[in-house]
């Protein structure tokens, strides 16, 4: 099986993300990421006063709660807010544990995801 040109395609999938090759500093990665963790937050914030703002908004996140697979507060809000109608959210690696298959074209959703990393001191962060 003749795999140069699925890594070919790869190479300039990675070069129309990002013009004429360009690799970020470790500080620019850095910045890049904090505004999008910024943007989800305020999705967070701005989803859970829609909730709690009346009767009626608030049952229907409870049922949303009651029906989706156990997740952070955090997570129910911001999945709420993109499709009220899931209820099993897994990453890509956790469906195939699963042995499931996600479908060619499928876009995912917006979450947090607890991970753990060493940091160049030694610290874990």
């Amino acid at each position: 099986m003749d795999l140069s040109k699925m890594i070919k395609n790869r190479e300039a999938e990675q070069q129309e993300t990002q013009p004429d090759g360009q690799q970020f500093s470790k500080e620019e990665y850095a910045a890049i990421k904090k505004a999008e963790r910024e943007e989800v937050w305020a999705r967070v914030d701005a989803q859970a006063q829609a909730v709690f703002r009346d009767d009626a908004s608030m049952k229907g996140f409870l049922d949303f709660m009651a029906r989706c697979t156990p997740q952070s507060t955090r997570n129910l809000l911001i999945l709420y807010d993109q499709n009220p109608e899931i209820t099993h959210p897994r990453t890509f690696a956790m469906w195939a544990e699963a042995g499931r298959s996600v479908r060619t074209g499928e876009s995912g959703y917006a979450f947090f995801t607890e991970s753990k990393y060493e940091r160049e001191d030694g610290t874990t962060g």
